[in-house]
């Protein structure tokens, strides 16, 4: 990579609920076949996550499905 340019940043972010040492384990593998780099945000719980992924805070978010969000995408 050049000196002086930026990796690609993907900002993630996580519910406590959430195996902060399992997704590590995950981001470290994939750094290791792209460019890209990663910032953990963790939140008060899954529904703050949500509200991150609305205002454009964060890219995406882990969370549990423990009550319905009719208004976010999932796959």
């Amino acid at each position: 990579m050049v000196e002086g340019i930026k990796k690609p940043t993907i900002t993630i972010g996580l519910s406590p609920a959430i195996s902060v040492s399992i997704v590590l384990e995950a981001l470290s593998m994939l750094r290791q076949t792209s460019q890209l780099s990663f910032d953990l945000v963790e939140a008060a719980d899954s529904v703050e996550v949500s509200k991150m992924i609305r205002e454009g805070s964060i890219d995406f978010g882990i969370l549990r499905d423990v009550i319905p969000f009719t208004n976010l995408e999932s796959e």
